[in-house]
C-alpha cells in the first residue's frame, strides 16, 4: 500500500483548517442561544464525531500512523492538558456505549468547541516550528 507521510500529514493539516475549523466557526457563531443547544442525543453524537475528529488527526501529523476514534481519544488522554479530560472522557465513555457524567449541554458545546480549537491551534503551531 502506498504510504507518503509528508502528503498525509499535509492532507491532515488541510483538513483541520478547513472542514474541521469551519465547524468550530460555525458552531461559535450560533451563539449561546437556546436554538444553538443540540438535543441530548444530537449533543452525544456531536461529542463522538469532533472529539475523536480532531485527535485521529492530531495523532497521525505527529505520528505518521492512522488510529480509532476510542485510539484518538486515548492518545488525546496521554498528549493534551487536563483542561480537555472531561470532554475527551465524555466521548470515550459515548463510544464504548457508556453514559458519560451528566453535564449541562452548554459546557459540552463550549468544551467541545474548545478542545477542536486548541488542537487545531497546536496543529498549526507546530507545523510552524516544523514538528
Amino acid at each position: 500500500m502506498w504510504h507518503d507521510h509528508a502528503a498525509t500529514r499535509q492532507w491532515s493539516i488541510d483538513n483541520l483548517n478547513s472542514y474541521w475549523w469551519g465547524l468550530v466557526k460555525q458552531g461559535r457563531s450560533a451563539g449561546s442561544g437556546v436554538r444553538s443547544l443540540a438535543s441530548e442525543q444530537a449533543m452525544n453524537g456531536i461529542l463522538q464525531w469532533c472529539v475523536p475528529g480532531v485527535a485521529r488527526l492530531h495523532y497521525t501529523i505527529a505520528t505518521g500512523d492512522i488510529t480509532s476514534k476510542s485510539g484518538a481519544c486515548r492518545y488525546a488522554l496521554s498528549t493534551f492538558p487536563i483542561t480537555w479530560h472531561a470532554v475527551i472522557n465524555e466521548a470515550l465513555a459515548l463510544r464504548r456505549g457508556e453514559q458519560p457524567v451528566r453535564r449541562s449541554r452548554s459546557s459540552r458545546r463550549r468544551d467541545v468547541l474548545g478542545f477542536m480549537a486548541f488542537v487545531i491551534d497546536d496543529v498549526n503551531a507546530r507545523a510552524v516550528d516544523g514538528a
